[in-house]
């Protein structure tokens, strides 16, 4: 049964992307995304369940042994990073229906599924060529979803590609390095390797591999390609590739971290804390300088990694839970908030702060929606974003990283501000640039998916032991039993 239901996980976006390859008309475009989310939602609902009694599940094509062949494995964290991700893309696209900026449905859905099928392997496999495989297909569904847009963006596309392919050419150079000292690929031989060999030139070879998925996930100092790519595209591909690309790429650092124990390498887990708190620091100060809705909310996704990847270098079960409680918890709250910027975009034309005032006016739902985002993203309790913050303080405190701690203190207090300049200037204060004229209501398919990510903020804000006690189940390898 658990076989199945990760056939289905792994296959049903492969029969998309077929379908959507096919000539015809468009008719069957919204029926067949709606139905296909809504079957691979399930199966990886039903596998998550079933993780949770059974061992992580291994599969291998072709009965291949390792290393020879291509295997995956399906734990219980993994599959719920995939249904999260699902979960939100479902609102995604219902968004994307009435998407104004996407210039061409069908491209976009045939990248869509293109990037979920990539996501699903680059979390799964347990090979780092497949894992390189796997991120340029990313790459390559990525540049297709940036440029289903009628926005005229090739800077845009060509920063995003520049700093991808120098991404790859170091990963290259680091796996090379890694199969000359090792003689495998797979991550089990390679951990292996580490535990017997534990010479600085091994050390170094990872680094230049985990630096290469650093330049990808936009971490310090090469991140300013994100919010030069991600703000000028239309509204379904930037929350897409906020939701998924980033975060999967630095949930990968967290399985190269744990299954390679890492953190015995002092000097590399010395330059990523810095790398983090530096990343965390210098996005939040791109986006309390900025006066674009987008371009701040791309800033606050770079700031949010540094978060996660300073949570994945604190060694135990509780920097371990604060990691994947600050990646559920910015999937779904970065999302929501570029949904509202985007629903602002679509009535106004513009997310100029300079441009739009008082829309707690215009929408009453709209202003509490955005509103409880913001306070989720600055850390008030009781929302997630507090549980979130509080577990990575207090992994913090355990470690006895005291700087760090401050550092996200003073990051969370600029997010704030920030949020805080978003709804003075936007939602309450009157402006002379106010865009006059009739302006069209709110639609259902963009009250709809506005709705499923509060309610989804709104549970894992009421009901933060289910994603602590699925941390805790995985989290046994740490030798550690309580957060």
């Amino acid at each position: 049964m658990a076989k199945s239901l990760a056939y289905i996980i792994l296959f049903l976006p492969l029969f998309c992307i077929t379908a959507y390859l096919l000539p015809g008309k468009k008719q069957w475009l919204k029926p067949l995304q709606i139905t296909a989310l809504a079957i691979v939602t399930i199966a990886a609902a039903l596998l998550w369940h079933a993780l949770f009694i059974k061992a992580p599940l291994h599969i291998n094509f072709g009965n291949w042994p390792v290393p020879y062949g291509v295997s995956f494995q399906f734990n219980i964290i993994n599959v719920l990073l995939l249904l999260v991700f699902y979960c939100v893309c479902f609102a995604i696209n219902l968004f994307s229906f009435a998407d104004l900026d996407l210039k061409n449905q069908r491209s976009f859905y045939l990248a869509f599924w293109l990037l979920l099928f990539a996501i699903t392997g680059l979390l799964t496999t347990q090979d780092i060529f497949n894992f390189y495989v796997w991120v340029e297909v990313v790459l390559g569904s990525s540049l297709i979803v940036i440029n289903t847009t009628t926005k005229k963006n090739i800077i845009s596309l060509t920063h995003y590609a520049i700093f991808s392919i120098l991404g790859t050419l170091l990963m290259l150079f680091g796996i090379a390095a890694i199969y000359t000292l090792v003689g495998a690929l797979n991550y089990q031989s390679i951990a292996l390797f580490i535990s017997t060999h534990p010479h600085s030139i091994i050390f170094s070879c990872i680094g230049l591999f985990v630096f290469s998925v650093f330049i990808k996930a936009a971490v310090f100092p090469l991140y300013f390609w994100l919010p030069k790519a991600y703000p000028d595209t239309s509204n379904s591909s930037t929350m897409l590739l906020s939701s998924l690309v980033t975060k999967a790429l630095i949930f990968s650092i967290l399985n190269f971290f744990v299954l390679w124990r890492l953190y015995q390498f002092h000097t590399l887990v010395v330059i990523s804390i810095v790398l983090a708190c530096l990343t965390m620091f210098f996005g939040v100060m791109g986006a309390a300088n900025q006066f674009n809705i987008k371009k701040i909310l791309s800033f606050h996704i770079i700031s949010q990694l540094g978060y996660i990847l300073l949570a994945i270098l604190v060694p135990g079960i509780t920097g371990f839970v604060a990691m994947l409680f600050l990646l559920i918890h910015n999937i779904i709250v970065k999302t929501g908030l570029l949904m509202t910027s985007a629903v602002v975009e679509n009535k106004f034309g513009t997310v100029e702060l300079n441009n739009i005032s008082e829309l707690r006016h215009y929408s009453t739902f709209l202003s509490c929606i955005f509103l409880l985002f913001a306070l989720s993203l600055a850390g008030f309790p009781p929302f997630s974003g507090f549980w979130a913050k509080l577990l990575l303080l207090k992994a913090l405190v355990i470690a006895h990283d005291y700087i760090a701690v401050t550092i996200a203190i003073i990051v969370s207090l600029y997010t704030l501000y920030s949020m805080l300049k978003i709804w003075r200037m936007a939602y309450s204060e009157p402006s002379e640039a106010k865009k006059s004229g009739e302006i069209a209501a709110m639609t259902v398919l963009e009250y709809l998916p506005l709705i499923i990510l509060m309610l989804l903020m709104l549970f894992i804000s009421l009901y933060p032991n289910i994603i602590i006690q699925a941390a805790m189940h995985a989290g046994i390898p740490f030798g550690e039993h309580s957060p």
